[in-house]
C-alpha cells in the first residue's frame, strides 16, 4: 500500500513538473517582461482589464451559403458586444 501511494505521489509530481515545462515552450511563450507588458497595456484592444482580440471573419463550408454564414457571423458578433 505504501509503495502504491509513493508511486502515485511521484507520478503526480512528474506530471506537474512536465506540465510546467511544457507551458514554458515557445509556442505558449515565456512570461511577459515589463516592456512587453507595457505594450499590451497600451494597446487599444486592452479595455477594462481584458484583451479583446480583433475578429477575423472565417466562412466555413457547410450547408449554409456565404451570405447566410456572413449574416450569422454579424448577428453573433453584435450579441458579444
Amino acid at each position: 500500500m505504501l509503495k502504491a501511494l509513493l508511486f502515485f505521489v511521484a507520478l503526480v509530481a512528474v506530471a506537474g513538473i512536465g506540465g510546467c515545462a511544457y507551458l514554458q515552450h515557445p509556442k505558449f511563450g515565456p512570461s511577459m517582461d515589463s516592456i512587453r507588458n507595457a505594450a499590451v497595456l497600451a494597446s487599444p484592444n486592452y479595455v477594462d482589464g481584458l484583451y479583446r482580440f480583433s475578429t477575423v471573419l472565417v466562412l466555413r463550408i457547410n450547408s449554409n451559403n456565404g451570405a447566410v454564414a456572413m449574416a450569422t457571423h454579424i448577428i453573433s458578433e453584435k450579441s458579444l458586444r
